[in-house]
């Protein structure tokens, strides 16, 4: 039997480019949720507002297992900036639409180690805030901007979270502002920078063209500009390329403008989305593109929703080419979120259909299609195999193994792991259940492919 099914293994082909179309469901309708996917395969989407009004449920969803878990905020709040890294997943700011308290509770997840038990600690924003934009660099968490609907303000401020040491540093803005968008990234010169585009200012109401890029190794603020000032914008970092897409204008209609950052030349470019639209939320690189899922239209002066799609504009930063694809509803005030090998688009509010939704959209990685498995040359010895999920990697001849693109994947050609191992680098930890897998291990000029048993 296992000699049969190695066989049937060795039938597979490996490249990476399709993906597939899945859907599960929340336990209950809602929008405006924090999201953030600590772990490779785990999704977390916390509070938002439903039909029982503002909610502090954290529901989790398992890509591997295809189940659901639950858990809670320490209060009720919609609108909080989710972000995770390693297990940790950390929900600051938000608002309560049933009151309108704006909060500054900062709730932290911690996984546990060595045999201790999961954890919640909670912390606390410098202002309470809500429309904040956080992103993460290691262990350094931004937490950018926002607003207070209550006092009328718009806000400058970043509070800046270090999860090792649980301190904090504050640093500002070059204008105030709430719903911007944000990516990581690396200029030219191989320094981490963080970039915070566009966004509204509630005393003001104005929408802004700046662009504010923090240098992490320098420690140092620059700012640029949009080709055309916008609010809730969707940013996200593809390749060699950050794109700044869609948004709401200065005259309160949306527009399809995409700014594109090339971060080995140091240029700006522009493209179109499909169609204009705002409030995409989130944009997220999955299957090594760009997908810019849902949205938009709102008169910003009554708060009154105009329009929502279910349209997916996705962008391949190699090919410089756009491609659509379609969402099982209409949305707006939904939450994106990905691992690289997976895309959860989840909840929102339909215009269509009037109202908050249950739908949680998956969008799988598929490996299918150029290289045959036993069909290239090897250059790397992959053992133990079969093995518990650790693997170590060791050249065969005089081959460097340099940096190493890993790719893992299912039988039926679900993406399930992507990451990049550094040149010196050489143990890999695979957190997957018992089963066979495909492997790809690619250099600067060669590509092996694999077959690994996980005991």
């Amino acid at each position: 039997m296992k000699k049969m099914l190695i066989m049937l293994m060795l039938m597979y082909t490996f490249s990476s480019g399709q993906a597939q179309w899945s859907k599960t469901s929340f336990s209950e309708d809602k929008t405006s949720m924090g999201s953030c996917s600590p772990l490779n395969g785990e999704f977390w989407f916390a509070g938002g507002e439903g039909n029982t009004g503002t909610s502090k449920k954290v529901e989790i969803y398992d890509v591997y297992s295809s189940s659901w878990r639950f858990d809670q905020l320490s209060e009720p709040r919609s609108f909080s900036a989710g972000i995770g890294s390693w297990g940790t997943a950390v929900f600051a700011g938000g608002i309560n639409l049933g009151n309108y308290r704006t909060s500054a509770r900062v709730d932290i997840y911690h996984p546990g180690i060595n045999g201790q038990a999961p954890f919640w600690t909670i912390d606390s924003l410098s202002v309470p805030r809500f429309s904040i934009s956080a992103e993460i660099v290691e262990q350094t968490i931004f937490f950018a901007g926002g607003v207070d609907l209550q006092l009328g303000v718009s806000y400058d401020v970043v509070d800046i979270y270090s999860l090792a040491n649980a301190t904090w540093d504050i640093d500002t803005l070059s204008s105030p502002r709430a719903a911007m968008s944000s990516t990581v990234g690396h200029n030219a010169d191989g320094e981490t920078i963080v970039m915070f585009a566009g966004g509204v200012d509630q005393l003001t109401k104005a929408v802004s063209d700046h662009v504010d890029i923090y240098n992490v190794d320098k420690g140092k603020w620059s700012t640029t500009f949009l080709t055309q000032p916008r609010g809730f914008t969707a940013a996200t970092t593809a390749g060699n390329k950050m794109l700044i897409a869609g948004g709401m204008r200065s005259n309160n209609t949306p527009s399809d403008r995409v700014d594109i950052y090339n971060m080995d030349t140091d240029e700006w470019t522009t493209s179109s989305l499909s169609f204009p639209r705002a409030f995409i939320e989130n944009a997220a690189t999955v299957c090594d593109s760009a997908y810019f899922a849902g949205g938009g239209s709102m008169d910003l002066n009554s708060g009154i929703w105009i329009s929502s799609s279910n349209i997916v504009d996705i962008y391949d930063p190699e090919a410089g080419v756009w491609k659509v694809d379609q969402l099982s509803n209409d949305i707006v005030n939904h939450a994106v979120v990905s691992d690289g090998d997976h895309l959860l688009v989840a909840g929102g509010y339909s215009f269509q259909n009037g109202g908050e939704i249950f739908n949680v959209d998956i969008y799988k990685c598929l490996i299918t299609g150029i290289q045959q498995i036993g069909q290239n040359e090897k250059w790397i010895s992959v053992f133990p195999n079969p093995g518990n999920g650790t693997i170590y990697l060791t050249s065969i001849g005089d081959y460097p193994l340099g940096d190493i693109r890993v790719c893992v994947a299912g039988m039926q050609g679900e993406r399930l792991f992507n990451t990049l191992l550094k040149s010196g680098e050489a143990e890999l930890q695979l957190n997957l259940p018992a089963g066979a897998y495909l492997l790809r291990l690619t250099g600067t000029d060669r590509t092996q492919t694999e077959i690994i048993i996980i005991q």
